[in-house]
C-alpha cells in the first residue's frame, strides 16, 4: 500500500528539519562578545524556538502524524489478521490431510485383511484341491495294483493250466484208452447235437 503524502505534510517536514537544523547550529561561534547579555538572549532564543518548533509540530504535524500512525496501525492490523486467517486455513488443510491420511491408513489396513483373507481363502482351496487330487492319485495307483495282480493272477493261472496241460498231456495217453476216447467222442457228439 502506497502512502500517499500531501504537499502540506511535506511543507511541514521541511520546516521542521530547517528549525532542527538552524536550533542546532553553533551561535556561540559567532558571537563576537564575550560575556554580557548575548548568552543570555541566545538561551532564551534557543528555548523560544523550540517552542514554536513544538507548537509547529503539535499544530500542524499532529494530524498529519496521527493519520499516517493510524494507517500503519490498520495497514498492520490488516496484515496480522491475514496472517492469522492464513495460519487457520493451514491448521485447517493440516486436518484434512491429517484426517486424509488416517482413512489411508484405514483403506490400506482393510485391503491388507482383504488380502489376508484372500490369501487364506486361495490356500484352503489349494488344500482342499491337493487332497482331492491324491485321493484321485491313490485310487488310481490302487487300481493300476489290482489290475497288475490281477493280471499276474490270470497269468500265473494260464502258466499253471499250461502247465497242468503238459504234464496231463505226458501222462493221458498212457492213461486213456481207447474205450475212454470213443465215450469223449459221443458225449461231445451229443452235447453239440443237442443244442
Amino acid at each position: 500500500m502506497k502512502i500517499n503524502r500531501s504537499p502540506y505534510l511535506k511543507f511541514v517536514s521541511i520546516i521542521l528539519g530547517a528549525l532542527f537544523f538552524i536550533h542546532f547550529l553553533p551561535f556561540d561561534a559567532f558571537a563576537s562578545e564575550a560575556g554580557g547579555w548575548r548568552p543570555t538572549y541566545d538561551l532564551i532564543m534557543r528555548w523560544l524556538n523550540f517552542f514554536i518548533l513544538a507548537y509547529i509540530i503539535v499544530r500542524f504535524a499532529k494530524k498529519p502524524v496521527v493519520n499516517f500512525l493510524k494507517e500503519k496501525k490498520d495497514k498492520i492490523a490488516q496484515e496480522i489478521s491475514a496472517a492469522e486467517q492464513q495460519n487457520l486455513d493451514a491448521q485447517k488443510k493440516n486436518a484434512d490431510m491429517l484426517e486424509k491420511i488416517k482413512r489411508g491408513n484405514e483403506h490400506i489396513s482393510s485391503i491388507k485383511q482383504k488380502i489376508i483373507e484372500e490369501g487364506e481363502r486361495k490356500k484352503q482351496e489349494i488344500i482342499r484341491n491337493a487332497k482331492n487330487q491324491s485321493i484321485l492319485i491313490l485310487e488310481k495307483t490302487k487300481k493300476k495294483i489290482e489290475y497288475q495282480v490281477y493280471s499276474e493272477k490270470e497269468k500265473l493261472k494260464s502258466e499253471l493250466i499250461e502247465s497242468a496241460i503238459g504234464i496231463a498231456m505226458g501222462k493221458l495217453p498212457s492213461a486213456i484208452t481207447k474205450e475212454d476216447n470213443q465215450k469223449f467222442i459221443d458225449n461231445y457228439l451229443a452235447y453239440k447235437f443237442s443244442k
